[in-house]
């Protein structure tokens, strides 16, 4: 995430901010700028209809939008019933994660679009389960569904322990369900499709067979060497979503480190304990070089300071070639779609320092 200042007297401010604590201005954050603008009618910058009276949204909509809604609220289908301040607060904490979501693949020059009545476009459901009528938390056809108790940090924290799943977090959740609307765009019926295979596997083997033997502990102790999680190694295309969701946090991570001066050096990790191999034919300099160079030595600083304020470690995963393999072909196959558009102020996190390391 970029640094993001007031409006108005240029205070510094955060991402879901909706006034500044100096001047008392009221702003919100233009996904068409990505940045924050000053409310107003005149400059043609609206507060998005969720606003008020209770402060889901810190978005405007620029321009016309169905509804007043802003580009981010648009895509949410359904909410939860808000017959309780249990409710109404999972409903900003999802909305809130969404947002970031959308951010990030902004700086991308990735973009989501509503659902349409033909079928196309993306939509997010959030649904609290009932008695008798549970909620599985999915990608089902650009229809993206989370389970509202996900929202909870104890509900939460109860489902981690039960699958083992070390980082599981709201955000985490949307980006690996993206993920899957993402394969479906722009990898799915296209030329890309027999490069993915030989990274990832044949994505038309028996889904429910293989998430049935994941569940039954079939490659227990088995996917270190080759995936990002174990969940990856369940099937070809949840490879695709776990790798491409971690991509989707190392690029928002990588733009935080570097908006906030945050610089430190591969040699001070030493491969992190072996943690990922060293770039051979096939990968290309640059992407290893940011990885290895940029994010592991960032990843073992975050750890060191988890340790310092008594907590768990931040980042427990692991780099082997094929994830850094896997990881590429995600950066290639983005790159293709938008070239041009991944570099709003340092977010070409892929690039930019390691071709200035190339160089030196």
């Amino acid at each position: 995430m970029r640094l993001l200042h007031c409006p108005c007297c240029k205070n510094q401010v955060y991402f879901e901010n909706t006034s500044c604590e100096k001047c008392a201005a009221e702003f919100g954050f233009s996904p068409q700028k990505l940045d924050m603008v000053e409310i107003s009618n005149e400059a043609g910058h609206v507060a998005c209809l969720n606003r008020a009276p209770t402060p889901v949204c810190n978005w405007v909509v620029d321009g016309e939008a169905a509804l007043g809604l802003c580009a981010s609220c648009q895509l949410t289908s359904t909410i939860p019933p808000l017959d309780c301040q249990e409710n109404l607060q999972r409903w900003v904490k999802s909305e809130t994660a969404k947002r970031r979501l959308l951010y990030t693949l902004l700086t991308l020059g990735l973009t989501l679009n509503p659902k349409q009545k033909d079928g196309t476009g993306v939509e997010f459901r959030w649904l609290v389960p009932q008695p008798g009528v549970p909620v599985m938390t999915g990608h089902d056809q650009g229809v993206i569904t989370l389970n509202m108790l996900e929202v909870d940090d104890g509900q939460r924290e109860v489902q981690r322990e039960r699958f083992n799943e070390y980082m599981r977090t709201v955000l985490g959740h949307l980006r690996h369900e993206v993920a899957h609307h993402l394969f479906d765009l722009h990898v799915r019926n296209t030329d890309r499709l027999t490069a993915f295979r030989q990274w990832f596997g044949d994505e038309t083997q028996d889904y429910a067979k293989a998430l049935a033997d994941h569940y039954a502990g079939g490659k227990e102790g088995k996917w270190q060497s080759n995936f990002v999680s174990a969940y990856a190694a369940s099937h070809p295309l949840e490879d695709w979503a776990e790798t491409t969701a971690h991509y989707l946090l190392m690029v928002d991570a990588l733009e935080t480190a570097s908006a906030w001066g945050l610089s430190l050096s591969s040699q001070q990790v030493s491969a992190i304990d072996g943690a990922v191999s060293q770039p051979t034919d096939g990968l290309t300099r640059s992407f290893s070089n940011e990885v290895v160079a940029r994010w592991l030595p960032i990843a073992r600083f975050l750890n060191a300071m988890s340790r310092s304020l008594g907590l768990r470690d931040s980042y427990s995963y692991l780099i082997p070639e094929p994830v850094l393999r896997k990881l590429q072909f995600v950066d290639e196959t983005f790159r293709s779609i938008a070239p041009a558009a991944m570099e709003p102020q340092d977010a070409k996190v892929f690039a930019k320092e390691s071709a200035r390391m190339a160089d030196a």
